[in-house]
């Protein structure tokens, strides 16, 4: 849920930013500043760190699957 509200949020703001002229990576859209450079690395951070624990928990679902 919380994940789902931060990207809703930041999808919201990015469309009320920039309309119709949104490109598919809203942060490329900015001017590149602290903040901008601050959110990028905290997304690459995010998907470093989610991204092998879903693996880890898909394998163990089809450990048990096949068990």
């Amino acid at each position: 849920t919380l994940c789902f509200l931060s990207y809703a949020v930041a999808a919201s703001f990015g469309y009320l930013t920039f309309g119709t002229c949104v490109t598919p990576d809203i942060l490329k859209s900015y001017d590149v500043t602290v903040d901008v450079l601050i959110a990028i690395v905290v997304i690459a951070v995010k998907m470093y760190t989610s991204c092998p624990l879903q693996v880890l928990v898909g394998r163990f679902v089809v450990d048990f699957v096949i068990s």
